[in-house]
């Protein structure tokens, strides 16, 4: 931890150039010191670009990438900030926007295996389980309700005969990294090093059915009836000579709905519903 803490600059970043070598300090001094420095999180949290993502030199340009975005995220929380946090939230929303169809997230432009393990290993560190959308749902609501496909089914499918995850960067020489961090990200294992708690799953949008719960609704009177009502029968019983005795009940009068005259008032507000 010396050669670490001996990288501290005073703008609260570690190393030059690249903002991993910040990111990957914080994890290391929540590790071994119990405590990431305020400066190196009031750093991180300065060079956020407006979409919620971050960059691997923490400047302005070129745009944000996945990598670096979901090992800030795992760097935020292990400085204490919560799943709620605003920069936290924006970076969700962010690798919200970039998750593929296929359960990947991409690097320059291909689907890769160590973006998807690093950016599962984020959602993981904020409290999220990534094999369910719940997370893409609370991060970017309007994304709920679209198919989803978990990171990890993605990863599976670049596994080779020989074991290997394959990587778009093999067509530089094939090394172990796409597999040591696919696995990583699998078993989250010492990764994430710090894991907030649980989130709930946002309630799905829920249909009434029932029209009269909705104050807007008009109800129509039913049409006036046309037809006469039968007469009613009245037992016969016996009479004394001369007695004239009824065989029917009189009709009842006949009744006409009120039409409902405009402005129809409509219904108040129903309490059980709170509106």
């Amino acid at each position: 931890m010396a050669i670490v803490d001996a990288g501290a600059l005073p703008d609260g970043s570690y190393g030059a150039g690249v903002l991993n070598a910040t990111l990957y300090a914080m994890l290391a001094e929540r590790l071994a010191g119990g405590a990431v420095p305020a400066a190196a999180t009031t750093y991180v949290r300065g060079v956020q670009h407006d979409d919620g993502s971050w960059n691997f030199a923490g400047t302005a340009s070129p745009d944000g990438d996945v990598d670096t975005t979901a090992l800030a995220v795992q760097a935020l929380i292990a400085a204490g900030a919560s799943p709620g946090d605003a920069d936290v939230q924006e970076a969700l929303a962010f690798l919200a926007g970039q998750h593929g169809a296929d359960g990947s997230w991409s690097a320059f432009g291909s689907p890769d295996p160590n973006s998807t393990s690093v950016a599962s290993l984020a959602l993981r560190a904020a409290g999220w389980d990534p094999a369910e959308a719940c997370w893409r749902d609370a991060a970017r609501p309007d994304l709920a309700g679209n198919p989803y496909t978990a990171p990890a089914s993605f990863v599976r499918t670049q596994q080779q005969a020989d074991g290997r995850i394959a990587s778009p960067n093999d067509a530089f020489g094939v090394n172990t990294f796409a597999t040591s961090q696919a696995i990583q990200g699998l078993l989250a294992g010492w990764l994430p090093v710090v894991r907030a708690e649980a989130q709930p799953c946002p309630d799905p949008p829920v249909d009434d059915p029932d029209p009269q719960d909705d104050p807007t609704t008009t109800t129509t009177a039913p049409p006036p009836s046309t037809t006469a009502p039968a007469p009613t029968t009245t037992p016969t019983t016996a009479a004394s000579p001369g007695a004239t005795v009824p065989t029917t009940a009189p009709p009842p009068p006949r009744w006409r709905a009120a039409p409902c005259r405009a402005p129809c008032r409509p219904r108040g507000p129903d309490p059980r519903r709170g509106r």
